[in-house]
């Protein structure tokens, strides 16, 4: 192992990273089959890996046709940002609920048809994209996620929310455009700091009363359903 260290070192310009977070770089690539190059910034498009601090911060393996996600990613317990965007993935193994630091998680344009019960685990997510999956239904654990802020689920086949959505104290920004919605739970009516509402190309007949909670609401679009009234409390 300490030859292997040592060849990814050179490798890597020489940079030092505490040897549990090579030996997970290490697992990752033979689990793989790639080598994954360290990269200034993954952003929404790089693949490779960035560093901060002296840690894996960003890991992105945008495009690469990954099916499943090794275990040993979970080792990687300093990751803010995980970008697993454009690949072919229908599941998250469980051990992703240990990524305490995570803050920054997107899965657009993967083959998604459930999310682990410990996802809710990711106390410090902020940020959760899920656009372009196969997802009918989330798990009441997302309620959990007390400090996300951004939440799009766009591109999906959801029938309903789970009624723990009205947990996101946090959230300022939500798309759940493009589902099979026909209606929201009362719960909504919680999302206080909600700023931005997409709810556009469902299947939607009713808003809940408590619609008229969302007082931060400033950009709601409800385009191309089927309500023919809305919830009179809609005026506050």
């Amino acid at each position: 192992m300490l030859k292997q260290r040592l060849d990814w070192s050179r490798r890597n310009s020489g940079n030092k990273l505490p040897d549990a977070e090579v030996d997970a770089l290490l697992a990752l690539e033979r689990q793989l089959g790639f080598t994954i190059p360290q990269v200034s910034k993954v952003g929404s498009d790089k693949f490779g890996w960035a560093l901060s601090g002296g840690h894996v911060t960003e890991l992105g393996f945008n495009k690469k046709g990954l099916t499943d996600l090794p275990e040993t990613i979970g080792e990687l317990r300093t990751l803010v940002t995980l970008n697993l965007s454009n690949n072919q993935l229908t599941s998250l193994p469980r051990i992703i609920g240990q990524m305490n630091w995570l803050k920054h998680l997107y899965l657009f344009k993967n083959q998604l048809t459930t999310l682990p019960e410990t996802i809710g685990n990711l106390k410090s997510l902020e940020s959760l994209g899920l656009n372009e999956n196969n997802l009918s239904t989330l798990p009441e654990t997302i309620g959990n996620l007390r400090s996300l802020r951004y939440l799009s689920i766009s591109k999906n086949k959801l029938t309903t929310p789970p009624g723990t959505i009205g947990n996101l104290q946090s959230l300022l920004e939500l798309f759940l455009d493009d589902n099979l919605l026909s209606s929201l739970p009362e719960s909504f009516g919680n999302l206080l700091s909600l700023q931005r509402l997409w709810l556009m190309k469902s299947k939607v007949s009713k808003l809940p009363e408590t619609m008229g909670n969302l007082q931060s609401l400033t950009d709601c679009d409800l385009s191309s359903n089927q309500l023919s009234s809305l919830p009179e409390t809609i005026g506050d």
